[in-house]
């Protein structure tokens, strides 16, 4: 006998065993890189936590130095977003939703080509200047060139960013 809910499809099904084999290969795959993708964004968020990277502070012009604290809850925020996109590749392959896991790999490739981008950007620039940081214009650049020269955490951990 039928249930009601299958005739019209409307049943949702929760760890049904897959038949076919590749797509069981993929549902698995799918897993493993969201939980990978979301422990590094945490453990990114948190290296950066721990190295004080939130705590931004500066002088104005009268000489007082001022700490900005938003800087922390925009980067929770961020994080937030940062796992949603992990969280959509886990839901997809949980629930095998075309849609969601879509949208994950999407995302995925945009942000492929986007630090692609950046790398070669910031490579091509570095070429041109040829280790003459003080050539660099504006502060937050000639800070990251030095970053770029330097082989300490810092230059490691943006790299990971």
């Amino acid at each position: 006998q039928e249930s009601p809910d299958t005739r019209d499809g409307t049943l949702l099904s929760f760890g049904m065993p897959l038949e076919d084999r590749l797509a069981k290969r993929v549902t698995i795959q799918v897993f493993v890189l969201a939980v990978t993708i979301a422990a590094f964004s945490v453990i990114h968020f948190i290296t950066t936590l721990m190295m004080g990277h939130f705590e931004i502070s500066w002088e104005n012009p009268t000489g007082a130095v001022i700490y900005r604290t938003n800087r922390l809850w925009a980067d929770i925020a961020s994080l937030i977003i940062e796992l949603s996109i992990p969280m959509a590749g886990y839901l997809g392959a949980l629930y095998h939703n075309r849609q969601l896991t879509c949208c994950f790999c999407s995302c995925n490739l945009f942000l492929v080509f986007a630090i692609t981008w950046t790398f070669l950007t910031l490579f091509f620039r570095q070429q041109e200047l040829a280790g003459n940081c003080y050539l660099e214009a504006e502060e937050q650049n000639r800070a990251l060139c030095y970053m770029w020269l330097d082989d300490g955490v810092h230059k490691w951990v943006y790299i990971a960013d």
